[in-house]
């Protein structure tokens, strides 16, 4: 059996793909290769638009430069240091410790084959953390507390908005849906310690989340609630259809007695994306960490799949359910009305 080889898309007739020292450049629609070039490193970074290719080998700030059409050699470039990430052949880069402005960092799309940036750079909190949205748009969220969501192309803010200061951020995480955008910042400063340990679902891409509070933001860039939610001791899934109309969290989880660990447990959380309050279910005995998630838009639904029952979410007009008196802790808020396992 061949090794499954991933490919790069280049342009809309122009796929790459290396094979060890070898640069392999294909049309995607019939699949003939067009040019093989033999003398570059493995596992370079390769990005390009129709007109160049561009290879950087590992640990290095210079790029191969090739003609898309045949891979010619064209030159050599210089790419900038801090690449957060490519958008056809111009480089997405973050510099902090500026020169003169130790504590100001410079968020930069630049064109490496003329050297120039697309838009005037744009400086911020030399803390800040930054993120890439779908290649189109970044976030800088400062620690002190601003959040700054820009759009790639032409350097125009899209939320400018203050938030709760985060001393001690160590994350943040971008979503986007059909009415806005979500932030999750996440912060080292834990809640108070309980005896619990979590642990993150089998095979489900997921984020450790420790106390992190999650922000909505509609499509002009205005909060989309008032109040950020806090979800403390979680696990973020980090890939989820954005057209669910909650944001879900989940990871196993067991009490420890003692030296000896309880029960395993799934413990999960979601976050209406239209309101920012949060649900709390109990949590279920289940063995298993395997979970599928998916929604159902005709039915209103959520549906979290365990290994032994189905939970599902159903949104309603209708006002919540009264939690019962174990949960008053956790009150069940908003428009996320039913919990149903089903066997």
């Amino acid at each position: 059996m061949r090794p499954v080889i991933a490919g790069t898309i280049i342009s809309e007739q122009l796929v790459c793909y290396q094979r060890f020292h070898e640069l392999h450049g294909v049309d995607p629609t019939t699949g003939q290769t067009l040019w093989i070039r033999e003398d570059t490193r493995a596992e370079s970074s390769v990005f390009g638009d129709d007109q160049y290719v561009f290879v950087v080998p590992p640990e290095e700030n210079a790029a191969m430069v090739l003609r898309a059409a045949d891979g010619a050699l064209l030159g050599t470039r210089p790419v900038p240091e801090g690449r957060l990430g490519t958008v056809g052949r111009y480089v997405v880069a973050w510099t902090s410790g500026l020169p003169g402005a130790a504590d100001q960092g410079e968020l930069s799309v630049v064109d490496p084959w003329t050297g120039k940036p697309v838009w005037p750079p744009r400086r911020f909190a030399g803390n800040a953390k930054v993120a890439l949205l779908e290649k189109e748009l970044a976030g800088i969220l400062e620690p002190q507390g601003r959040f700054v969501l820009l759009r790639l192309s032409d350097g125009q803010a899209v939320v400018d908005a203050p938030v709760l200061p985060e001393p001690s951020l160590s994350e943040m995480y971008l979503f986007r849906w059909p009415e806005g955008y979500l932030l999750v910042a996440d912060s080292f400063e834990r809640p108070d310690s309980k005896p619990v340990q979590i642990y993150g679902m089998h095979g489900v891409p997921a984020a450790q989340i420790h106390r992190a509070r999650v922000y909505g933001f509609d499509r002009k860039g205005k909060k989309l609630w008032q109040d950020p939610a806090v979800v403390s001791d979680q696990f973020l899934l980090t890939q989820q259809p954005a057209r669910l109309p909650a944001l879900i969290f989940a990871c196993g989880t067991h009490d420890r007695r003692g030296v000896s660990l309880g029960q395993q447990r799934v413990a999960w959380l979601a976050v209406d994306k239209r309101t920012g309050q949060a649900i709390r279910p109990k949590e279920l005995p289940e063995g298993s960490t395997n979970l599928r998630l998916s929604g159902d838009e005709e039915h209103k639904v959520i549906r979290i799949e365990l290994q032994k029952e189905t939970v599902t979410l159903e949104f309603t007009a209708l006002p919540p359910e009264p939690p019962p008196p174990e949960e008053k802790m956790n009150p069940i808020k908003g428009l996320l009305r039913s919990i149903i396992p089903r066997m």
